[in-house]
């Protein structure tokens, strides 16, 4: 079983090549590098040689993005979906469910040749910046951080501080927009804020450990904390004043 987004297109022989990989290596799926297409030009993401992986190299390896988490690029043995699918008509589906996936596999090769077309469109959901797209982008990776158990799994704590990462850093995007959009959310959107909100609160501790942050950044991430109009308000503030900041800085730097 493959997919292709429906923006995106392959090389002709991708899928003969993907399959051939399978063969040669006995594996459950098979990756192929791919092209980032630009208006422009295309630049390859292209490895010098084929690499099988087992499971847990795999796994780790996708948590990470050294292999794509997208549902596109692969071609995977069809037993894998006996009880899993990506869900119709919800946004960022392959983050909550190629994981799924990868846990249920047994080697994985990763084949040189770049053969699939991943166009940046800035039409697409991962451009999106309404409100509720920020919201659903962060919270699906606090969603695969709970399932995952992360904080109590001794095989994911090599991945942890990457996942915490990654969390805050959308939750960042999230901020950006909200600051300027909170009196215009949906019940839906105030759900979601709650839930990141909630999760920045109990990981404090180690975002604060994991991620350089002055002060008013600190004192932006414990805002963060909280889904009050109040505590909007003040972040809004408190980043006016950090851009403030960093334009003296510039300045002086001249």
């Amino acid at each position: 079983i493959g997919f292709v987004d429906s923006d995106d297109w392959i090389a002709l022989d991708m899928y003969e090549y993907l399959l051939g990989g399978i063969r040669k290596y006995e594996t459950d799926v098979a990756y192929c590098q791919f092209y980032n297409v630009f208006k422009k030009d295309s630049i390859a993401i292209n490895k010098t040689e084929d690499q099988v992986l087992d499971q847990k190299e795999a796994f780790l390896d996708m948590l990470q993005l050294k292999i794509s988490h997208y549902a596109w690029g692969k071609l995977y043995n069809r037993k894998l979906f006996d009880d899993i699918r990506y869900p119709v008509g919800q946004t960022y589906e392959d983050v909550l469910t190629t994981y799924r996936i990868f846990q249920k596999i047994d080697k994985l090769v990763v084949l040189s040749e770049p053969k699939y077309y991943y166009l940046i469109n800035e039409y697409g959901i991962v451009k999106d910046k309404s409100v509720s797209n920020k919201l659903k982008s962060v919270n699906a990776r606090i969603k695969r951080y709970k399932d995952l158990d992360v904080d109590s799994s001794k095989e994911l704590a090599t991945v942890k501080p990457f996942l915490l990462k990654e969390i805050w850093r959308y939750s960042g995007e999230a901020k950006k927009v909200l600051i300027n959009n909170y009196s215009s959310l949906k019940e839906n959107d105030k759900e979601l804020l709650s839930e990141m909100c909630t999760f920045l609160k109990q990981h404090r501790d180690d975002c604060f450990k994991l991620i350089p942050m002055g002060k008013l950044l600190h004192q932006e991430y414990k805002l963060m904390e909280s889904d009050s109009a109040f505590a909007w308000k003040m972040i809004k503030l408190y980043e006016s004043i950090r851009r403030i900041k960093d334009k003296i800085r510039k300045k002086l730097k001249r």
